[in-house]
């Protein structure tokens, strides 16, 4: 005969050991799957926010390479249509006219100062800051400007533009712009 030592308190106490003796993912497979759901989750999440920053940081820059590239354009034919009223009053001779609208144009965001330089001798002839007046321009390609040029100053950059009569410059004009 053999000796059955089971009974109920014995065989609970035994399933009792073996459901501690399991994990916890085995005991609860619902909330196992959820809790690694969301951690896929969370690093699918994480990973597209970091690429979509980066793509965010690139676009960024471009865009500001664009606008500032747009912005020189756009000083450039502003000071190219300027040199147009200045070049019909220097031709006429009326350098009040002109003064009135260096003042004026003055008024101009970032516009720092302008400038009508002599062609034949460098001199300023007239600006916006009077003590440059009668003062010699030591740029060498200020003075030997034959098209709309554009000089980098550090802080400040000059658009420079020859102003042409029928036959021979009259005068070139010197606009310091703000960056």
């Amino acid at each position: 005969m053999t000796k059955n030592n089971s009974t109920p308190e014995r065989d609970s106490n035994l399933e009792s050991k073996d459901a501690a003796k399991q994990s916890f993912l085995a005991r609860h497979p619902l909330l196992s799957t959820v809790l690694i759901a969301l951690i896929v989750i969370a690093g699918v999440y994480g990973t597209l926010s970091i690429k979509n920053r980066r793509i965010r940081v690139k676009h960024t820059k471009e865009i500001a390479a664009i606008k500032d590239s747009l912005s020189l354009d756009y000083r450039k034919d502003n000071v190219r249509i300027f040199s147009w009223a200045v070049r019909s009053e220097v031709n006429r001779g009326n350098l009040d006219q002109v003064e009135s609208l260096f003042i004026n144009y003055l008024q101009t965001d970032d516009i720092v100062r302008v400038v009508l330089v002599n062609p034949e001798d460098g001199s300023i002839v007239l600006s916006t800051n009077k003590k440059d007046n009668d003062t010699l321009v030591d740029d060498k390609e200020v003075v030997n400007a034959s098209s709309i040029v554009v000089v980098d100053k550090g802080s400040t950059f000059y658009v420079v533009n020859p102003i042409m009569g029928l036959d021979r410059k009259t005068g070139i004009l010197l606009v310091e712009i703000n960056k």
